[in-house]
């Protein structure tokens, strides 16, 4: 707790504020900063606390050698700012006022010292207290706090991994956002057909609102057909704020620039656990190696995968397997088999046993000479991962396949956190039958190594 002794009076008058008194029959008043204190914060402080008589405001100071003045004829308040997490403030009186029986009071936060580093971790908030006597009775009170001077802003760790992607149904999104409501955020990867690790689509838990977790959204303004990505920098907190510092590039594909056939907006997405109630301020940066435009660019199409089979296991048998394509039934049918061969512990016991599930029902639906059919395989992954498809990308000469490892809810009360155990997943899709070779590029994993408290 930090004690500021001010012991002074100062008057301002209507005429110094640039007012005329018969217009707004505004007259002088005088007042006398008594005390500052700054003290931890509780959710019962009122923004401006009136007492009726002096000892209830010396009580309310509660320090030796201070006593105001025993007469009737003046108003004890004490203005009281809001919360903040970085202390070290004081509380200046900017202007004062009155207009019949109200005096307005204007003031501002200012740090006491050189303006310190934020503390957007702290456990604790504080406020500043500013005990005030004005030299006329009976007078209530209107305060407003027209400017807090910000600390300096740090760093803030995400909770996971930042997910990045394309909206395939873009609907022109103007506006980056912070999401701090499981169904609202849930409603927006709905309506984009953004398959998020970790959110389930149709009955998401609520995750944000049990572990005060926030999902920054990073959307380019404007419809554009650049093949272009989006990297979240940084995320700083400040008193007054976030600062989210993105930037916007194209990616190239065999060192060349292309765009897409059809219009889209990039995202991204950052996860960030002891989330606040602050403005978020989206600041995009240069990126000096923007060089790709659409004129230059050549045009690419997404092509839409379907799902044949995908889950999660522990099973030896894929978990050195790497990804492939398919040139015969009998070849996916034996790797769909291996797949879902798994080991499961035995209930009351140490001992594990093997399980096998049955392809077939898989199987009924493969047309080998319609469609293309290929398997991930990402190898032992922490446990309740899955793989998933982020885009691919048919070029005259060559597909690219985009995939991830991310993170299964299954009631889970956390999101994107990778937890210890193991279990080995895979998928399998299929795509219009090809002889196109096809790549496949890993993006970053879609989970972390911290749990939210």
């Amino acid at each position: 707790m930090q004690w500021k002794p001010l012991l002074f009076s100062l008057a301002i008058s209507s005429s110094l504020l640039g007012c005329n008194n018969d217009d707004n029959n505004q007259s002088s008043i005088s007042y006398q900063l008594v005390y500052q204190q700054e003290q931890q914060f509780n959710n019962q402080v009122e923004r401006v606390e009136s007492f009726d008589t002096a000892q209830a405001f010396d009580n309310a100071i509660d320090q030796e050698n201070i006593t105001t003045s025993s007469s009737n004829g003046t108003t004890r308040i004490a203005i009281n700012s809001p919360a903040y997490q970085t202390p070290g403030y004081t509380l200046k009186i900017d202007s004062m006022s009155q207009t019949e029986d109200t005096a307005q009071i204007s003031y501002r936060l200012e740090f006491a010292d050189a303006i310190p580093d934020c503390q957007p971790n702290s456990n604790t908030d504080f406020f500043t207290s500013a005990f005030i006597e004005l030299s006329k009775p009976d007078l209530k009170i209107e305060a407003e706090l027209i400017s807090t001077q910000d600390c300096n802003p740090i760093n803030v760790e995400t909770l996971s991994t930042i997910f990045q992607g394309q909206i395939p149904t873009p609907t022109n999104i103007t506006e980056s956002t912070l999401f701090t409501d499981t169904a609202k955020l849930n409603q927006f990867l709905q309506s984009h057909d953004i398959e998020l690790a970790g959110f389930e689509k149709q009955t998401p838990p609520l995750f944000i609102e049990e572990h005060n977790v926030g999902v920054f959204t990073v959307v380019t303004p404007t419809l554009t057909r650049s093949f272009a990505t989006i990297s979240i920098q940084s995320i700083k907190q400040s008193n007054l704020k976030y600062i989210v510092e993105y930037s916007q590039s194209y990616e190239l594909l065999n060192d060349s620039c292309y765009t897409y056939a059809k219009p889209s907006q990039a995202y991204a997405f950052a996860i960030v656990e002891n989330i606040k109630d602050l403005p978020v301020e989206f600041i995009e940066l240069d990126n000096p190696l923007q060089n790709c435009t659409e004129s230059d660019s050549a045009l690419v199409d997404l092509l839409e995968p379907r799902a044949v089979l995908s889950t999660h296991y522990s099973n030896d048998k894929t978990k050195s397997k790497h990804n492939v394509v398919y040139t015969n039934l009998d070849e996916l049918e034996q790797d769909m088999a291996a797949a879902l061969t798994h080991t499961v512990i035995v209930v009351g016991s140490d001992t594990t046993e093997t399980k096998q599930a049955d392809a077939s029902p898989y199987l009924q639906t493969v047309d080998m000479e319609q469609y293309t059919y290929f398997a991930i395989f990402p190898g032992n992954q922490p446990n309740s991962v899955n793989v998933g498809i982020d885009k691919i990308i048919e070029l005259d000469d060559k597909i690219f396949v985009y995939y991830y490892s991310g993170r299964l809810l299954d009631n889970s009360p956390t999101i994107g956190v990778c937890q210890p155990a193991i279990s080995t997943p895979f998928a399998f899709y299929e795509i219009p039958k090809t002889n196109k070779p096809i790549e496949f590029i890993q993006l970053a994993a879609h989970c972390g190594d911290k749990t939210p408290s």
